[in-house]
């Protein structure tokens, strides 16, 4: 099950692929392939374009007032704290306040008590979209797994990486972002500070 939703739809991505094919099970495979190269893009950028998604951020209290979010926030859901010995708190979203178009929540009343893990739930704007520079990546790394796989007439995959577990042995296959897919999405990516 794929963490976030494709912003291609796959009517764009058969336009792009010259398909006009109705099969289901063909319809399904291009689904998952683009479900596939989106959670590759939005991990690379440590972002998610998908309107009005569910977000928590997890973060240790450090008294102060306010918090930088990992997503700007549309809207607030919920706020719970968590003590050391697990007893979780919810707290009221009164006392939050969402600053610089929800990039930050601050709080009112009281501040992120360094006694308490902090759960702040939240949701993306409604009106945030995906730039269309992410969205043709994600159709071009679609349409190369598409071209390496046994469908396509390759076989997936770059780079392979093989485990032992339990007497069996097995293999995963990645497709490395390109050069220029870096470069294009390079504007958009999140980069610690």
């Amino acid at each position: 099950m794929p963490s976030f939703t494709s912003p291609v739809s796959l009517a764009r991505f058969q336009t792009a692929l010259n398909d006009t094919s109705t099969d289901t099970p063909t319809l399904n495979y291009y689904q998952s392939l683009l479900d596939i190269a989106t959670e590759q893009v939005y991990t690379f950028l440590d972002r998610d374009f998908t309107a009005s998604a569910e977000k928590t951020d997890v973060f240790l209290g450090n008294d102060s007032e306010c918090h930088t979010l990992h997503e700007p926030a549309g809207a607030l859901v919920s706020w719970k704290t968590v003590d050391h010995e697990g007893t979780v708190v919810t707290k009221s979203l009164t006392s939050l306040a969402l600053f610089l178009r929800g990039a930050f929540v601050g709080s009112k009343d009281d501040t992120f008590s360094s006694e308490f893990e902090h759960q702040i739930t939240y949701t993306l704007p409604a009106t945030l979209t995906c730039p269309e520079t992410i969205q043709q990546v994600i159709i071009e790394i679609a349409m190369v797994m598409l071209r390496e796989s046994k469908q396509g007439g390759g076989s997936l995959g770059e780079e392979t990486a093989w485990f032992r577990e339990n007497d069996a042995t097995g293999g995963q296959h990645f497709y490395e972002l390109s050069g220029r897919h870096r470069q294009l999405l390079s504007p958009y990516r999140r980069y610690a500070i």
